[in-house]
């Protein structure tokens, strides 16, 4: 729909830190009309970017049509080298088996306190440890 809702101005300057942190959910196999819109505002003041996001494509289905790899690749060609990773954190690795099918337990599913261990806490700590090591800690 390419709708523009706007964003809320900045409390701190971008373009003094070295490295942001963009986190929101895809729709739909969707980059979101504000994050599309963060990253159009804010290319020119961007050093470094990093994209997050909680998502309901798997990584087995992540190049299909609701895929969070094709978001991923918007983002990229939107940021050229300006981004420098890309994390996806599916709603799946939180179901049990017999539900990782299952659209209605895929909707239902929200990440919170009970449900965020096994491979998804895997993946957040691999991901946090990464992002360390490139700050230098």
């Amino acid at each position: 729909m390419n709708i523009h809702l706007g964003i809320k101005p900045l409390k701190h300057k971008i373009e003094n830190y070295d490295k942001v942190i963009l986190c929101g959910p895809i729709w739909m196999g969707k980059l979101i009309p504000p994050l599309r819109s963060f990253i159009k505002k804010y290319f020119n003041k961007i050093n470094e970017l990093i994209f997050v996001t909680c998502c309901g494509s798997t990584d087995a289905k992540k190049d299909e049509k609701f895929g969070h790899g094709l978001v991923f690749k918007e983002v990229e060609n939107l940021l050229n080298d300006k981004c420098i990773i890309c994390q996806s954190f599916p709603i799946g690795l939180v179901l049990p088996d017999d539900k990782k099918e299952d659209t209605d337990a895929f909707m239902k599913t929200h990440l919170n306190a009970e449900n965020f261990k096994g491979e998804i806490l895997e993946r957040c700590s691999a991901f946090i440890k990464k992002v360390n090591e490139m700050r230098g800690l």
